[in-house]
């Protein structure tokens, strides 16, 4: 229970950490220095950067304008922290790790103790991928190369036809994806926008 709550509290901090990075990234503010209320730039205290709890404590107000603080930042603590302890709890339950991924069971052989926080690291660039598309449409480039790293040495180090399977997965998916970028410029060309 006790790893459970470390887990959590590791996701939670852990969404703090995307929070700030999928508000700094697409709007390409740096990311030295002390972080600063939306609303009136105003730099906080460290505090106030506790994941959940400050919002709660302040109730949702910031402390400088008394602004009200966006809701993204608890959602998103509070989604890495559910996807960290989903996570935890897939990589230890063998049987269910069995019957809902194969890829995780194979990431485990390979890894051994170490695929729990490669699988973390994982977790971390797909969710501020993922807020970012939903928030600005885009994918910024510099996430997908750090995310290719951990899955680039998974499918090296996988057993022999993985590597090889995953190269070819990854061709068709490109395709995939190619293909769909193709049809909506040619829309935007034909439609004229």
């Amino acid at each position: 229970m006790l790893t459970l709550f470390f887990i959590l509290i590791l996701g939670l901090i852990s969404g703090s950490f995307i929070s700030m990075l999928t508000y700094r990234l697409p709007r390409k503010l740096s990311f030295s220095g002390r972080s600063f209320c939306d609303n009136c730039k105003q730099k906080i205290p460290w505090y106030n950067n506790i994941p959940v709890f400050f919002y709660l404590f302040s109730g949702g107000k910031s402390l400088c304008c008394q602004k009200k603080i966006s809701l993204r930042y608890p959602i998103i603590e509070i989604t890495t922290a559910l996807f960290f302890v989903f996570t935890y709890i897939l990589f230890e339950d063998k049987n269910l790790l069995f019957y809902l991924s194969m890829p995780f069971l194979i990431w485990r052989q390979v890894f051994g103790d170490l695929a729990y926080p490669f699988l973390l690291i994982i977790t971390i660039f797909l969710l501020a991928l993922s807020i970012i598309d939903l928030e600005f449409g885009i994918l910024p480039d510099v996430l997908l190369k750090f995310l290719s790293f951990p899955v680039f040495i998974f499918l090296l180090l996988s057993p022999s036809p993985g590597f090889f399977n995953g190269i070819f997965f990854g061709f068709i998916s490109f395709c995939f994806f190619l293909v769909i970028y193709l049809i909506t410029q040619k829309r935007e060309w034909v439609l004229g926008m």
